[in-house]
């Protein structure tokens, strides 16, 4: 081991890491059966989960609002809709691809090594795009050019 923030696999992080599998395979299955919403957000709704509660309350999207139907777009392929309704769709969704493999390989490894410290970049990275997204598209908006 060296000094960054890096943990060897073991029996109880495996139990974990197939959690994540089975949750990140479902990110990739469930939007082949979603109808993306005409609105290009509220895709969501088809799962049972309930509205944006800072869209319902104030009118104002979410950095994640259109993210479901953005992905159901890529799974249909339409990939130039799914790029109008979030420009982060596709690239978090080819994120949760490599996350998935990585997780798979790290299951079937028997001394698999996951840097907790680029995981946590990795996800601040995410966060990152999708605020500065949320507010470039807010402002845009504002200014009538979406």
């Amino acid at each position: 081991m060296n000094s960054r923030i890096d943990i060897l696999i073991d029996y109880s992080n495996r139990n974990v890491l197939l959690f994540r599998v089975i949750f990140l395979a479902a990110l990739m299955i469930i939007p082949f059966f979603l109808q993306p919403n005409i609105n290009g957000y509220g895709t969501h709704t088809q799962l049972g989960i309930h509205r944006c509660p800072l869209f319902t309350f104030f009118g104002i999207k979410c950095p994640t609002c259109g993210l479901t139907t953005s992905f159901s777009l890529i799974a249909k392929g339409e990939l130039k809709q799914s790029i109008k309704i979030h420009p982060l769709g596709i690239p978090i969704y080819l994120c949760v691809i490599m996350v998935l493999l990585n997780s798979i390989l790290a299951l079937c490894k028997k001394d698999f090594v996951i840097s907790y410290a680029q995981e946590i970049l990795f996800t601040r990275s995410i966060f990152f795009a999708l605020i500065v997204t949320w507010i470039l598209k807010s402002v845009l908006a504002h200014l009538h050019y979406l």
